[in-house]
């Protein structure tokens, strides 16, 4: 082998150093860029899920009002008809007193 040929390949050698030496700095800067991301996705998904089970806890609650809602409506309502057909009963008592 020639001298020169030794210094092309020494010089090829060191561009084939360089460029992997360059890869690996890409991928070190990959791998953080993506560890970036992962630590990002993941705050948001434990956001997600606190949100989601603060819904949900807030859904509960608000069926319970509901539930207690509509068992006092149900009763106000009762005591409405109750009332109403004792006045509509008396006020028909009256009519047949006051005719007779």
């Amino acid at each position: 082998m020639t001298t020169e040929r030794i210094e092309r390949l020494e010089a090829l050698s060191e561009t084939i150093l360089l460029a992997l030496d360059q890869l690996r700095q890409r991928q070190e800067v990959f791998q953080q860029q993506l560890q970036q991301q992962q630590e990002g996705m993941a705050g948001a998904i434990e956001t997600l899920i606190q949100t989601v089970d603060e819904v949900s806890r807030e859904t509960a609650i608000d069926r319970a009002e509901m539930k207690e809602f509509r068992a006092t409506t149900g009763a106000a309502l009762e005591r409405i008809d109750r009332v109403m057909d004792y006045l509509i009963r008396r006020d028909g008592e009256r009519g047949t007193s006051s005719n007779g």
